[in-house]
């Protein structure tokens, strides 16, 4: 039935089956669009309903990232610490494109943000010839003698509270940030104890 009120008056009137139907239809199509809105919504704040899946005030934050572009993500977060980062790094194990990378974008904005970075480096020719060109990285190094030649593992210290770990090695070439004050301010220290002993 359709009902239509004019002038005080209220007019009843059958609708055909067909109308009926087509209305039914319309209703279901309008019903159907709006689902798959709400689910397209869904899908685009699902991955930050991942990390708050996982997330405690009690527990470190912890992110992974795959291949040299998830690498190249965490240099660029690294470049952009407002504080003096610093860490351990082996530029003999460092493929040839990161250390690209590293000269064309993460160096001009450390220089932007005046952040001159400190680095623990093993002792071998590749990095006593970088050691030697410290203006160009915009970088300090001191070379360290490791009980174990090879550091195919970098480890950077940067914010307050960041601590990435980057794999050179090409089977395992991943990178994850562990995002904790209290494990940076302990691997801070050891850092600085070496640093402060290695002249």
């Amino acid at each position: 039935l359709f009902v239509s009120i004019k002038k005080g008056i209220q007019y009843v009137a059958a609708l055909s089956p067909e109308t009926l139907l087509n209305r039914f239809n319309q209703l279901a199509k309008e019903k159907i669009k709006s689902l798959e809105n709400s689910i397209l919504e869904s899908k685009k704040v699902l991955p930050k309903l991942m990390e708050t899946k996982f997330a405690s005030p009690h527990k470190p934050r912890i992110r992974f990232f795959d291949g040299n572009e998830g690498i190249k993500q965490i240099l660029r977060e690294f470049s952009r610490s407002k504080i003096q980062s610093m860490g351990f790094t082996d530029y003999e194990q460092m493929p040839e494109d990161l250390l690209k990378f590293i000269r064309a974008e993460v160096i001009p904005q450390r220089k932007k943000l005046k952040n001159k970075s400190m680095f623990i480096i093993p002792d071998n020719k590749t990095n006593r010839k970088i050691r030697d060109e410290d203006t160009k990285f915009f970088s300090e190094h001191k070379v360290l003698h490791f009980p174990v030649e090879k550091n195919p593992i970098e480890l950077l210290l940067f914010d307050n509270n960041k601590i990435a770990f980057v794999s050179f090695i090409k089977k395992e070439l991943f990178g994850l940030v562990i995002e904790s004050e209290a494990i940076h301010s302990s691997l801070k220290n050891i850092f600085s104890s070496l640093w402060i002993k290695e002249k």
